[in-house]
C-alpha cells in the first residue's frame, strides 16, 4: 500500500482549462492578457495562465460590485403608484 500523496494546487492554467474554470471566452481571456488584468506566461509553445493573477482579478473586481439600495431600481420611491 502506498500513502496518499497531498493534493497539489495548480498555479497555472491553460487557456482551454482557464475558460472552463472561469466560464469566460477565449476572447475574453485574450483581452484579459493583452489589458494586463491577468499574466500569462509562454513555455514551450504553450500560454499558461497565472491563476494567482485571476483570483487577484476577482477580489479587485468584487470591489467594484454596486448593491441594489433597498426598494430595487426605484431606490424604494413611488412611480405612479407602482415601485
Amino acid at each position: 500500500m502506498s500513502p496518499e500523496r497531498p493534493a497539489i494546487e495548480p498555479i497555472t492554467a491553460t487557456v482551454e482549462q482557464f475558460r472552463v474554470i472561469s466560464g469566460l471566452s477565449k476572447d475574453s481571456i485574450y483581452k484579459l492578457i493583452r489589458a494586463g488584468d491577468i499574466r500569462s506566461v509562454v513555455i514551450c509553445g504553450r500560454r499558461l495562465i497565472d491563476l494567482a493573477s485571476y483570483r487577484s482579478l476577482i477580489v479587485r473586481a468584487s470591489l467594484h460590485v454596486v448593491t441594489p439600495t433597498r426598494g430595487g431600481m426605484s431606490g424604494g420611491k413611488m412611480n405612479n403608484g407602482k415601485f
